[in-house]
C-alpha cells in the first residue's frame, strides 16, 4: 500500500500496518485508512520533486471511490456486518409424525450463512462470558437442506451469539435463533441452535466477538427443532466448514491499492531499463 508525500513515496507493509494497529480498529476506521492510502496513490512526483496528478489512475480512483463511499456510509448506518458462510451435513433426524415429509434425510448437505454486527455490545458483565444479542434485520441465520429453508425472522430478530472462554473447564461458541420464519410447508421452526465446545480450553483466548471462528472444536452440533400438527421434528447436523465473507468496500479498496502498487513498480522497472 502506498502513501504520497510532498517529495517522495512511502510504502507501508502489512506488518507495519499491523503494528500501527490498523487491523485492530473498527471496520469504519479501516475503510477510512484504506481510502486515504488509495487517494495518496493517485499522486506522483516529477523529476524535480513537484506533485503531479496521475490522471489515468485518478479517473479509476474517482469511479471506484463513488462505489466505496456508498458502501462506506451504508456500512456506518448499519454497523459493521460480518457474513460467515456455513457448510455441513445432516447426522440424525427424529420425525415420528412425518412433518418433514421425507424431504430432509441423514447425509443431506447443509449450506447457509449467518450474519452479525461486530459493534454489538456484550450484555453480560463477565470477563469469561459474552452475550451478543443481534436485533438488526440484516443479521440472523439461514440454512438450506435439500431445498428446505430454515431461517431467522428478519422483522422480529432474536439471534444470540454467546462466547464462553475457560468456563466450567471448556470453551464454547453458541448461536441461537428463537424467532424464525415458518418453512414453505407451514412448519413452525421453534429454534435453530449451533454449539461448539472444546474441553482443552484452547479454542478461544477471550469472550470477545470475532469474525473468524477457530476450527479446533471437540464437539460440533447444529440442532433444528420444528413443530406442526401432530408433533415435532428434530434435525441434528455437523458444521465442519465456515468461511468469512469479506466486506465489499474494504475488499474493493484493498484490491485498488495493490493495483496501484503494481502499476508504480512496473513504471519504475521500465525507467531502469
Amino acid at each position: 500500500m502506498t502513501m504520497g508525500g510532498e517529495s517522495d513515496t512511502m510504502v507501508l507493509s502489512i506488518g507495519e500496518l499491523r503494528r500501527a494497529r490498523l487491523f485492530m480498529q473498527s471496520g469504519s476506521e479501516k475503510k477510512t485508512v484504506v481510502f486515504y492510502c488509495a487517494l495518496a496513490a493517485t499522486r506522483r512526483t516529477d523529476d524535480r520533486g513537484r506533485m503531479m496528478e496521475n490522471r489515468p489512475v485518478l479517473f479509476v480512483f474517482c469511479l471506484l471511490s463513488s462505489v466505496f463511499c456508498f458502501l462506506f456510509f451504508a456500512g456506518n448506518a448499519r454497523g459493521d456486518i460480518v457474513k460467515v458462510d456455513l457448510y455441513g451435513e445432516v447426522t440424525s433426524i427424529v420425525d415420528q409424525a412425518g412433518l418433514l415429509g421425507g424431504q430432509v434425510n441423514v447425509g443431506n448437505e447443509i449450506t447457509g450463512w449467518y450474519r452479525f454486527d461486530t459493534s454489538t455490545p456484550d450484555s453480560k458483565p463477565l470477563t469469561t462470558e459474552g452475550d451478543y444479542q443481534q436485533t438488526t434485520p440484516l443479521c440472523g441465520i439461514s440454512l438450506n437442506i435439500n431445498g428446505m429453508l430454515f431461517a431467522s425472522q428478519p422483522t422480529n430478530m432474536d439471534f444470540l451469539i454467546k462466547v464462553i472462554n475457560d468456563t466450567s473447564s471448556k470453551d464454547s461458541y453458541l448461536l441461537s435463533s428463537t424467532s424464525n420464519l415458518p418453512t414453505a410447508g407451514g412448519l413452525e421452526v421453534s429454534s435453530i441452535h449451533w454449539q461448539l465446545d472444546d474441553s482443552t480450553c484452547s479454542a478461544l483466548s477471550s469472550d470477545a466477538l470475532v469474525a473468524a471462528i477457530p476450527q479446533q472444536w471437540e464437539s460440533n452440533v447444529l440442532d433444528i427443532t420444528c413443530r406442526g400438527a401432530g408433533g415435532a421434528a428434530r434435525i441434528k447436523a455437523i458444521i465442519p466448514y465456515t468461511e468469512v465473507v469479506p466486506e465489499p468496500a474494504s475488499a474493493l479498496m484493498i484490491s485498488l491499492g495493490f493495483l496501484l502498487i503494481g502499476r508504480r513498480r512496473s513504471k519504475k522497472s521500465n525507467i531502469k531499463k
